[in-house]
């Protein structure tokens, strides 16, 4: 629904007011007042239902400071009687709001003028209103409201054909006269007055007038009286009219009248005019005081009409007219013929490019007509222009405020200066108010429009879809009713709006914001920074040379950047999923629906709605900003530069160079990395994602991160934090970091990391082929299918293995290290270190320094299936820890072994223990036969002492 911004409010004592508000614009209401009632009041009510109203257009008749409203008239006395009714019409009007009042005369005199003034002040608006006549220019009138209280910005709402066709000005019509009132009649007028005049004019030799009235007073004027009528008038005259004949006689006049006594009588004037023909010669004819009709015909031919109202045609041959005193019609006819029309409102027939019009009267109250058949420029003085004819064929108007109405042809229309009207008529015309205020209406055909003005107004009536009608401004302006193409002028920046139809805006090479509103639109910014808008519709936009903006609300919107200036940044603001063209850098989404952007092979930047956005870069160096909701970033190839913004984002890289500036710390959400390359996550990011075939790196931050590896052999650091790392498959190496972690190595040969007892490492792989390795910093014991742990640091930390057959490397530091079962690998390192392989086929190293080999049951390490100390010395204090054995199970109690050297064992050796140097093999019994139970292998050992046991 359209907004209501002006309305027009009509007397309906203005009688003919349809034929003055046929072909408005539906925007502006036409409201009828009652008849009768106390005016102010009902042009209150009839705004009742209005607000904000930036302008107020009332018709109605008006005379010097009064207008005529309801049941009578309103001045400047009546104001402060109507208090209530002003501020209630106060109240319907926006800030800085119009008030034209079309009345005649309303502001003609100081007293009108101070109604005006008092009537803006009551109403807190601007008030125009007119000093003379305000009508059709045919009854000498015209639209100008010529006294305003302030900048008083609203244009005429009234169509060219209505305001011409309006039979009568808006004058309150008189029902008394008195003699000093003026009054304007016509031939069918009878006026009621306090004499009744008769008067006989000769056209050559005497008039005498005379007058008879029924008043009681009378008087003699001389034979000096003049009667001075009007060319068509039979039969009305005022009170005022003075009784003037020039004679070649005399004159008698009486009169019973006082110049200054209002009284009601009948007039009755009757006029003797002269209607001459010339020959075929040349010929010299003159006319009378009165009407005259005067025919040349052929050769070159003199006229002059003298006074009165003449009608003068030259016929064929090069004339002289001159039309004297009074609304004359001048026709040269055929051949170049000069013409001067002299005072009142003339008319000129013109048809031949010779033909020249001399109009010296320079009363801004006369209107001087031409009607043309050949191209024509108004000269001085010259008001009005018809071009008569099919032909196509200009007219040109000068510096008056013209009119100037074109032919069936192609008519190019120039108004110059002054506030011209001009109408094209039939076919393809071009209108051009020049300057000024202008009225431009072009008719049917392919109209263009040159507009200079933002008061320049443009009337398009065809709503023929085949025309296409154009406008070509110099000031910002708005494509109208029924005009299809606007074309920007000039270097100024300005501004170009279309209306419902498939408009084309073209731009100027300055800075300029096109519009297209509805229809499917096609836009050219041309040159300059411009700002196009195609609107509702499936719109085409082209931005040309310069750093331009588009806006998209359509799928089907097309941008066509032209430009590939490296210097140039283009923007494109959507309100739907959009793909950047070629030649554009930049991409905006607007609204707050779920839509995506995407980019194309140049360095872009790339920006999110409040929506979940998916926003790809593609080529280039791109730059991305998520802003609010759950964005998908990808920069694509380039360096690209990644900001999610709020809410839980998505981040794809592709290079190493990528750099992810993640600035929302809330705590509730979670912002995701998927890596292609080596990452490691910046601030504010809590999931990394490697992707891809290639073995690549992830780091985490000080965050709680969940870093997943693809299936190649990555490095995974948690950093800080609690951290959760999956290896995937590969062999991966998985560092928590600080903080207690989760690790989960998934496939291959996995490496972990360990620095908290509250670290935990999941291995779901149980394949035999793999091998996991954990690296602690701090006392372990390995999970299920891992198989090597590795103590690192310089803490004396233990480790221990499980059921599988474990490698357990020791720091340099004193560590004890247990294998629990299976066939475990044990190497203690620097330190004096604890070793026990426990159940299993072991293979114990204690490295430098005082070294324990402990085993706590015979099943330890068997015969057949005995450990290997590799690197038992003596003299580094190592030692062989027994004590945990309960050598005789036949006796109560834990009992020790005893130590015999490389004796034999005796028929019942239960408690004896004895080395083999010969097979490096210490042997114990724990039964009463002579078998052993315990076995250990200790390489490169020839002997033992009883010092190198605890037992």
């Amino acid at each position: 629904m359209s907004v209501i911004n002006e309305v027009i409010v009509v007397d309906p004592k203005v009688s003919d007011f349809k034929t003055l508000v046929a072909g408005l614009s539906p925007d502006i209401p036409v409201i009828l007042l009652p008849a009768s009632g106390d005016g102010l009041q009902l042009l209150a009510d009839a705004l009742a239902g209005y607000d904000h109203l930036s302008a107020i257009h009332l018709v109605s008749h008006g005379d010097a400071h009064s207008l005529s409203l309801g049941s009578g008239t309103v001045t400047s006395a009546d104001l402060p009687r109507h208090q209530d009714a002003l501020d209630a019409i106060a109240a319907r009007l926006a800030p800085g709001a119009d008030v034209l009042l079309y009345g005649c005369s309303v502001a003609a005199d100081a007293a009108g003028r101070g109604f005006v003034d008092a009537l803006s002040a009551a109403l807190g608006a601007d008030v125009a209103a007119s000093t003379d006549q305000t009508g059709a220019v045919a009854l000498d009138g015209d639209w100008e409201l010529e006294y305003s209280t302030g900048a008083v910005g609203t244009v005429l709402p009234f169509t060219v054909t209505g305001m011409s066709l309006l039979s009568n000005n808006l004058l309150i019509p008189a029902e008394t006269t008195s003699a000093s009132t003026y009054a304007s009649t016509s031939a069918s007028t009878s006026a009621t007055t306090s004499a009744t005049t008769s008067a006989t004019t000769s056209a050559t030799t005497s008039a005498t007038t005379s007058a008879t009235t029924s008043a009681t007073t009378s008087a003699t004027t001389s034979a000096t009286t003049s009667a001075t009528t009007s060319a068509t008038t039979s039969a009305t005259t005022s009170a005022s009219t003075s009784a003037t004949t020039s004679a070649t006689t005399s004159a008698t006049t009486s009169a019973t009248t006082s110049a200054t006594t209002s009284a009601t009588t009948s007039s009755t004037t009757s006029t003797t005019s002269t209607s001459a023909v010339g020959t075929a010669g040349n010929d010299s004819l003159t006319g009378s005081s009165s009407d005259d009709e005067l025919t040349g015909l052929a050769g070159n031919d003199t006229l002059t009409g003298l006074d009165g109202d003449d009608s003068l045609d030259g016929g064929s041959g090069n004339d002289l007219l001159s039309g004297g005193t009074g609304a004359d019609t001048l026709n040269g006819g055929t051949g170049s013929d000069s013409m001067a029309g002299g005072s009142g409102n003339d008319s000129y027939v013109v048809d031949s490019s010779g033909d020249r019009i001399s109009e010296t009267s320079t009363a801004a109250s006369e209107i001087d007509s031409v009607q043309s058949a050949v191209a024509y420029a108004l000269g001085n003085n010259l008001e009005n222009l018809v071009l008569g004819g099919s032909a196509d064929i200009n007219g040109q108007g000068n510096d008056l405020s013209n009119r100037i109405a074109g032919n069936d042809g192609a008519n190019a229309l120039l108004g110059k200066g002054g506030n011209d009207t001009l109408e094209g008529g039939g076919d393809a015309d071009s209108l051009d108010g020049g300057a000024g205020n202008d009225v431009l209406a072009g008719g049917t055909g392919n109209d263009l429009y040159r507009i200079d003005s933002t008061r320049d107004t443009v009337t398009e009536s065809s709503r023929l879809a085949t025309e296409i009608d154009t406008v070509q401004s110099a000031v910002t302006y708005t494509l109208g009713a029924n005009l299809e193409v606007l074309e920007l002028t000039g270097t100024e920046a300005i501004n170009g709006t279309g209306n419902d139809l498939a408009n084309r805006l073209t731009g100027n090479s300055a800075d300029n914001r096109l519009s297209g509103a509805g229809g499917a639109d096609s836009l050219n910014g041309a040159g300059g920074d411009d700002s196009l808008d195609g609107g509702s519709g499936n719109d085409a936009m082209t931005g040309g040379a310069g750093n331009d903006v588009y806006v998209v609300d359509s799928s089907r919107d097309t941008v066509v950047e032209t430009s590939a200036l490296t210097t140039e940044i283009d923007v494109v603001k959507s309100s739907v999923t959009y793909t950047l063209g070629d030649n554009v850098e930049t991409l905006e989404l607007g609204g707050e629906d779920d839509i995506h952007g995407t980019g194309n092979e140049l360095a872009n930047r790339l920006t999110g709605n409040n929506g979940g956005n998916g926003l790809e870069g593609g080529e280039g160096f791109d730059t991305i900003f998520g802003n609010g909701g759950d964005d998908s970033l990808d920069g694509g190839a380039g360096n690209d530069s990644l900001s999610g913004g709020t809410g839980n984002d998505f981040y794809t890289v592709d290079s190493s160079r990528d750099v992810i500036n993640e600035t929302s710390t809330l705590t509730t959400e979670i912002d995701s990395v998927k890596s292609s390359a080596s990452f490691p996550l910046s601030a504010n990011l809590e999931n990394l994602e490697l992707t891809g075939t290639a073995a690549i790196n992830g780091t985490g931050n000080d965050l709680s991160n969940r870093i997943a590896g693809n299936n190649a052999a990555n490095f995974l650091s948690g950093a800080a934090g609690a951290d959760s790392l999956s290896g995937g498959g590969g062999n991966d190496s998985l560092d928590g970091g600080t903080g207690n972690d989760v690790l989960a190595g998934g496939t291959g040969n996995d490496f972990y990391g360990i620095d908290s007892a509250r670290d935990a490492i999941v291995e779901t792989s149980t394949l035999a082929t793999e091998i996991d390795t954990v690296k602690s910093g701090i006392t372990y014991t390995l999970g299920n299918n891992l198989e090597r742990l590795e103590l690192t640091g310089t803490q004396a930390i233990n480790g221990a293995g499980n059921n599988a057959d474990n490698v357990l490397l020791g720091n340099a530091a004193n560590n004890a290290l247990i294998g629990a079962d299976g066939d475990d690998s044990i190497n203690g390192g620097a330190g004096s270190d604890l070793l026990a392989g426990n159940e299993g086929k072991d293979s114990l190293t204690g490295g430098g320094n005082a070294d324990r080999f402990a085993f706590s049951k015979p099943s330890d390490s068997t015969r057949g299936f005995s450990d290997t100390i590799t690197d038992f010395k003596s003299a580094d204090g190592d030692k062989i820890d027994l004590a945990g054995i309960d050598a005789n199970a036949a006796k109560a109690g834990d009992q020790a072994f005893v130590y015999i050297g490389g004796k034999a064992f005796s028929g019942n050796a239960s408690g004896q223990l004895r080395f083999d140097d010969t097979a490096n093999v210490l042997y114990g019994s724990t039964d009463a036969d002579a078998k052993p139970e315990f076995a250990v292998l200790l390489s490169g050992v020839d002997g033992l002492q009883a010092r190198d046991f605890i037992l």
